[in-house]
């Protein structure tokens, strides 16, 4: 069986960029901070802030098959709200188990995320 020709590659540019993030806001903290000692802890922001310079909508040259190109990041908004949640509860002394939520939004983009998990101290 003969042998097929690979698809061409393609090459994708380097992407650098900089820039700065403003952000104002409000932070909570429960009167506990210690997970491994205390029964529960809890830490909750929000904040609004402003994203400068070149980090949103890059653009990236690329080249497939000898003809140039570009891919370029959604067109997203510089000023954002930001939120999360964090908490732990105390399973036994020295361990516990904690879950947080965050999200930021800003206009075309939400981004969510969500973290479970336990801790052990040795």
């Amino acid at each position: 069986m003969p042998r097929l020709p690979s698809p061409s590659p393609l090459s994708v540019g380097k992407l650098s960029a900089s820039g700065t993030r403003l952000t104002a806001g409000l932070s909570v903290t429960g009167s506990e901070k210690n997970p491994m000692v205390s029964a529960c802890t809890f830490r909750g922001t929000v904040a609004v802030g402003r994203d400068g310079g070149d980090l949103l909508n890059p653009v990236v040259a690329t080249t497939l098959n000898g003809m140039a190109g570009s891919v370029q990041a959604p067109d997203v908004g510089r000023g954002f709200v930001a939120a999360n949640v964090f908490a732990t509860r105390q399973i036994v002394p020295g361990a516990y188990a904690f879950a947080g939520l965050s999200g930021e939004a800003r206009s075309n983009r939400v981004q969510k995320a969500v973290s479970v998990g336990a801790a052990i101290e040795f």
